[in-house]
């Protein structure tokens, strides 16, 4: 049974399209719609009644579809697409297939493929095998083919096709394919939003800092409540999860060195205004990172520490201004912005509060749609895009910032731009200041820890097999090109 029809009552009217082929409802919490294509809008190769039979079943609100059961075919293959401009704007989804193996099934030694694409670009795409040989017969399960989002421009939206399949000369038989179904993907229910008493957290922080053990000493800053917080609640305040998360955070430290950087090492990258900090906040406090395509991750992680280093007491976030404006096009680096996502996400955790997109190319939303998968879905609802010439977007800028401050190319009645040399000055005092703030609470571990952080063979696996039911792990990349944008 689908996710939807265990909260039956929680959905909104549905509608039948296209002689009952396909379904549309709305989700009662979010008002965005969900689809569902049953298996007769589906392509399903040697789709005749001499290898599939086509039954009439009832769904849950006892209206009659036709649900496709295998009766022998060696080449499987079951796919479907459907318009973006069909579902809400700027809303995860969730694809899943939903199939029953018979008692007598059989011919499913081999995994089959699950396959998730957008078009016309064909980017982004999600593949993943599963085994159907020791799935439960007889009742219906759901196999999950993984997530898009949908552009905020219609104009931009293309298809979402996905695919089910087992190429090969394997006989196989049993197997019913009842829908595919596009679900929304929301962050309640991948979270779940775990509501804790300061008790509860503080045990959990406790939790975290005794399966460290003795790195706790070592790295006072990275250990501290409130940096464990940060990780636990990126995690869900899942201990284990939180707890895989700090120490590879440890080994990328050892490894990356960002407490090494200095102004120096990437002084003449700075020239070229590509990423700095801004002499000023926003309205909730945050500093303001400005960023313009081209830059490198390794200036990327200086301004990182530097904004980290310049926060309020009170405050842990900042916001990211990335400007596109004067660029006729950008050819956006899916594996560079993999890098850029992966090193925020995994190694600064609850650090970016807000993220501005200023007038990006129209074209840079297929790009978006490609990059979504690989952002955590909290990440992705702190982005938004903003044109100069809408004003709707336009409110955001002017509840963010005081426009007496901000760059006047942003919308501000600030004149004064990026003065190099002043800000040149600024970060070679704060390399003075930071190397006092590292002395007082060290943040990066020194090489001898590397022993102590070594996890032994097979530890993923556990770590893995201990997460609670609902939780999901984020997926991240490991790659090292130096650009995230390529203009």
């Amino acid at each position: 049974m689908n996710f939807l029809r265990k909260k039956e009552k929680e959905k909104k009217k549905e509608v039948f399209l296209d002689h009952k082929r396909r379904k549309t409802w709305e989700d009662a919490k979010t008002g965005h719609k969900c689809f569902m294509l049953y298996a007769r809008s589906l392509y399903v190769t040697w789709g005749g009644r001499e290898h599939w039979i086509w039954n009439s079943f009832k769904d849950t609100n006892e209206e009659n579809i036709e649900v496709a059961k295998l009766s022998h075919v060696c080449w499987l293959d079951v796919r479907g697409k459907l318009k973006m401009s069909e579902l809400s704007p700027a809303t995860s989804y969730e694809v899943v297939y939903e199939i029953k193996l018979t008692k007598g099934a059989s011919g499913w030694e081999l995994p089959v493929k699950l396959r998730l694409y957008p078009l016309p670009n064909g980017g982004g795409v999600q593949e993943r095998q599963v085994s159907l040989l020791e799935k439960p017969r007889g009742e219906w399960i759901e196999l999950n083919l993984g997530s898009f989002c949908t552009p905020e421009n219609e104009e931009a939206a293309g298809e979402i096709c996905f695919d089910l399949y087992q190429h090969g000369g394997h006989w196989k038989n049993g197997l019913i394919v009842r829908d595919c179904e596009n679900v929304i993907q929301t962050i309640e229910r991948k979270y779940k939003n775990k509501t804790l008493s300061p008790q509860e957290k503080q045990a959990k922080i406790d939790d975290v800092i005794k399966r460290i053990g003795s790195v706790a000493e070592e790295l006072p800053a990275l250990c501290s409540d409130a940096s464990i917080s940060r990780f636990l609640r990126a995690r869900n305040w899942n201990t284990k999860r939180a707890t895989k998360m700090l120490k590879k955070t440890f080994k990328w430290r050892l490894q990356y060195k960002p407490d090494n950087i200095k102004w120096e090492d990437i002084a003449e990258e700075a020239e070229t205004g590509k990423i700095y900090r801004a002499n000023y906040c926003d309205k909730f406090g945050r500093p303001v990172l400005v960023m313009r395509p081209g830059f490198q991750i390794k200036y990327l992680v200086y301004c990182m520490e530097n904004a980290i280093m310049n926060l309020k007491q009170d405050q842990e976030q900042m916001v990211w201004l990335v400007d596109f404006q004067g660029l006729a096009k950008a050819t956006v680096s899916v594996k560079l912005s993999r890098e850029t996502a992966r090193i925020l996400q995994d190694h600064y955790p609850e650090r970016l509060g807000l993220g501005i997109l200023y007038n990006p190319p129209r074209l840079f939303h297929s790009s978006w749609m490609i990059l979504k998968p690989f952002l955590d879905p909290i990440t992705y609802q702190k982005v938004k895009f903003v044109y100069s010439d809408d004003p709707k977007s336009r409110k955001i800028i002017e509840e963010i910032f005081y426009l007496d401050k901000l760059d006047a190319a942003f919308g501000g009645r600030n004149m004064s731009g990026f003065d190099y040399q002043a800000y040149a000055r600024q970060m070679k005092d704060d390399d003075v200041r930071m190397s006092s703030f590292l002395h007082s609470g060290c943040s990066s571990p020194s090489p001898h820890l590397s022993s102590i952080l070594a996890e032994p063979r097979g530890s993923n696996a556990s770590d893995e097999g201990g997460l609670s039911s609902g939780d999901e792990a984020t997926p991240s990349t490991s790659i090292s090109e130096s650009n995230i944008l390529n203009e």
